[in-house]
C-alpha cells in the first residue's frame, strides 16, 4: 500500500484482482495489478514520482532488506530522504489489536529428530566455513526449528514471533517474556539459549562486528539497517532452511 499526499494505491497479484477490486469501490484507493502491462510496480512509481528533497516513510520493521535497498538505490538516484523508524499507522488506527501473546511450548526430540543444541552446533559449523561471528535469523519457521519451539501467534502456523542470534558463544531468542514459562524458559537455558525481550534485538545488533550472516529475503529493513556499520553483512539464504 502507497499512500501520497493526494493519491493511494494497493499492489497485488493476479489472484486478488477481482476482489481487490471489489473491496477497493469508493475508497480512493486505486488498484495497481501485479505483473501486468500499463501498471508499474511500486518502484517503478517511486522513481517516477519521488523527486529531489522528497521523502518516503514506512515501518521497518514490516518491510525486507531487498526492498528497502532496493528503494535505497531509487532515493540515490532521485536525491530523496528515507525514514524508516516510524509507525504511520500508531496515530490512526484507533481499535488496533495488541501483538498476540500465545505462549510457546517445546517440540520435543522424538519429533524434530534433533536436539537445539545439535542444529544450533550445525548453524555454527557453517559460521565456521564461512568465518563469520554471528547469524540473525528472523524468520519465524526457522526459529521454530532451530530451537524446537512452537507457539500459537500466527493462525494456522505454530510458530511464535521472535528473534534469534546466533554467535559462537551463545544463542539469544527474543521473544516477549511473558510467553515464556519459567519451565520452557529453564529448558531453553539448558540448552544453551539465553532468553531477552522481543525489541532487544535492535539495540544487541549495534554491537555486533565481524562478519554476520543474514537472509537479506527475511530480516525486515530495521535490523538490518540497525546491525553495527562496521560489521561486514554475508547475504545467503538462512542455512537453516537448508537444513530443514
Amino acid at each position: 500500500l502507497l499512500i501520497s499526499k493526494n493519491q493511494a494505491y494497493l499492489w497485488a497479484d493476479g489472484g486478488y484482482f477481482i476482489q481487490a477490486e471489489r473491496e477497493l469501490e469508493g475508497t480512493g484507493i486505486e488498484l495497481m495489478k501485479m505483473a501486468t502491462e500499463g501498471y508499474p510496480t511500486l518502484n517503478e512509481w517511486l522513481a517516477k514520482n519521488c523527486k529531489e528533497n522528497s521523502k518516503v516513510a514506512f515501518d521497518g520493521r514490516v518491510l525486507s532488506t531487498v526492498l528497502y535497498k532496493e528503494i535505497l538505490e531509487i532515493a540515490k538516484e532521485n536525491n530523496f530522504s528515507i525514514e524508516l523508524n516510524i509507525d504511520l499507522l500508531e496515530k490512526c488506527w484507533i481499535d488496533r489489536p495488541n501483538l498476540p501473546k500465545e505462549p510457546i511450548f517445546i517440540h520435543e526430540t522424538i519429533f524434530s529428530g534433533k536436539s537445539s543444541k545439535e542444529k544450533i552446533e550445525e548453524v555454527r559449523q557453517n559460521m565456521e566455513k564461512k568465518e563469520a561471528k554471528s547469524t540473525i535469523i528472523s524468520s519465524l519457521d526457522d526459529i521454530a526449528w532451530l530451537l524446537n519451539i512452537r507457539g500459537n501467534d500466527v493462525k494456522f502456523n505454530p510458530v511464535a514471533l521472535s528473534y534469534c542470534l546466533v554467535t559462537m558463544d551463545y544463542t539469544n531468542l527474543y521473544i516477549d517474556k511473558n510467553k515464556v514459562s519459567k519451565e520452557i524458559e529453564d529448558r531453553l537455558k539448558n540448552d544453551g539459549i539465553n532468553i531477552y525481550p522481543y525489541e532487544d534485538i535492535y539495540k544487541d545488533v549495534k554491537e555486533l562486528d565481524g562478519k554476520v550472516i543474514i537472509d537479506e529475503n527475511k530480516l525486515n529493513a530495521k535490523v538490518y539497517n540497525d546491525i553495527n556499520k562496521n560489521a561486514k553483512i554475508i547475504n545467503e539464504l538462512n542455512y537453516t532452511t537448508k537444513l530443514k
